[in-house]
């Protein structure tokens, strides 16, 4: 009986599949993003929680005014990539569109450390329990949702938001 190596055979196809899905996630704008707009009404989960500076508030506090609910971790490194473009257009558009953070799997001392090195200028919060992040279905950070004045999510993004696409969104919700 005669044995033949048929490693070269099996291994080929794995590495031609592997350079395909490196190429495809090399060329692909930002790797893990995914944008889906919302077509219905679905209302946005009410929650309630700590501030890291101790005020507490919820959601249905900013009701009436259009509001960026933006989840995030520390040792997130798309969140870190994400962080300035959200500082800079939560500070454009502070009069029209509240911006709100909600920390995930994090300390409340490394949290603030975070939004002091990235001069945050808007309010966050730590999803202690997990609750707010089940209520939203978060499968990975960031993740934004755009929620109208009414309570209503407009639109979600997954994935580190570039500045024109932010800009597009929250453009789009001040429109609705």
């Amino acid at each position: 009986m005669r044995y033949t190596n048929r490693l070269p055979v099996i291994a080929i196809p794995v590495i031609i599949f592997a350079i395909v899905i490196g190429i495809y996630i090399l060329a692909s704008p930002s790797g893990s993003s995914t944008m889906a707009k919302s077509g219905s009404s679905v209302e946005a989960p009410d929650f309630a929680f700590a501030l890291l500076d101790g005020k507490k508030v919820s959601l249905s506090d900013y009701r009436g005014k259009p509001v960026v609910l933006n989840f995030w971790a520390t040792w997130c490194p798309p969140c870190r990539e994400e962080t300035p473009v959200m500082v800079k257009i939560s500070d454009k558009y502070e009069e029209q569109v509240q911006f709100l953070g909600v920390v995930q799997s994090d300390t409340a001392e490394s949290a603030s450390k975070f939004a002091e090195e990235f001069k945050m200028n808007y309010p966050s919060g730590l999803d202690s329990t997990g609750e707010i992040s089940n209520a939203y279905k978060i499968a990975g950070i960031p993740t934004s949702f755009f929620i109208n004045g009414d309570g209503t999510v407009q639109a979600s993004y997954i994935g580190p938001i570039e500045e024109e696409i932010l800009i597009d969104y929250i453009e789009d919700l001040l429109g609705s």
